[in-house]
């Protein structure tokens, strides 16, 4: 899996109370998928002002759990300035209890290869939210972190931040998300690791959700 994707290079890790992680880039790849992503808002076809101007670093975040879900899991993530983790697809777990289908080191070493294929898809997914236009950012912003159940006092701050750069400006879906993962980079300094991924976790369902659903004219509150 790794030759094509060429070096990992260490970051970050930590471990105690039963979780441990560790943070791996992809440098290599930097070019790729910034060309891949520049490409995709291209090709979506909306001309309209652009508030986020980002450069990602591909990584691979892994982290095993012996309690709770008790799993080793492998999140596929692209790295925004700021230090949010954008996931990239579904992440690949492993199971701790022998016996289940997705157990042990084997299961793993066979799967891996599939994570890393899932940055070919990103261009794919920034293709869809660059074609949606949000038309009430501060009410889509409140109401799918509302949804994803992401709490008030670690939005506000970033929503504060999109009212102060673009106001209540309309905005692709692309632009939007990137504002709203300004609550996981600011996060990242200030949660224990497992609550953190829990965060990453709940942003993740914001990228699949119907967004205009949530793009409401009628005031969104908390």
């Amino acid at each position: 899996a790794m030759n094509k994707f060429g070096d990992c290079e260490f970051v970050s890790g930590t471990n105690g109370n039963g979780f441990t992680t560790a943070e791996f880039e992809l440098p290599d790849l930097v070019e790729q998928v910034n060309d891949d992503y520049a490409e995709a808002v291209k090709k979506a076809g909306i001309s309209v002002n652009r508030y986020n101007s980002e450069e990602f670093m591909p990584a691979v975040v892994f982290a095993s759990s012996d309690a709770g879900f008790c799993a080793a899991s492998v999140y596929p993530v692209m790295k925004t300035a700021k230090g949010a983790r954008i996931r990239v697809g579904q992440p690949l777990k492993a199971d701790h209890l022998k016996g289940r289908a997705n157990a042990g080191y084997a299961y793993f070493a066979a799967e891996l290869p599939k994570v890393f294929a899932k940055f070919d898809d990103f261009a794919g997914s920034v293709a869809k939210m660059a074609g949606v236009m949000i038309n009430y950012p501060k009410n889509a912003f409140i109401n799918m972190c509302k949804a994803a159940k992401v709490p008030k006092k670690r939005a506000a701050s970033a929503l504060q931040n999109m009212l102060n750069i673009a106001g209540d400006s309309p905005m692709t879906m692309d632009d939007l998300y990137l504002f709203i993962m300004d609550i996981a980079a600011e996060a990242a300094n200030e949660m224990e690791p497992s609550a953190l991924i829990r965060l990453e976790d709940s942003l993740a369902k914001i990228a699949k959700m119907n967004w205009s659903e949530y793009d409401l004219v009628i005031d969104a509150t908390w």
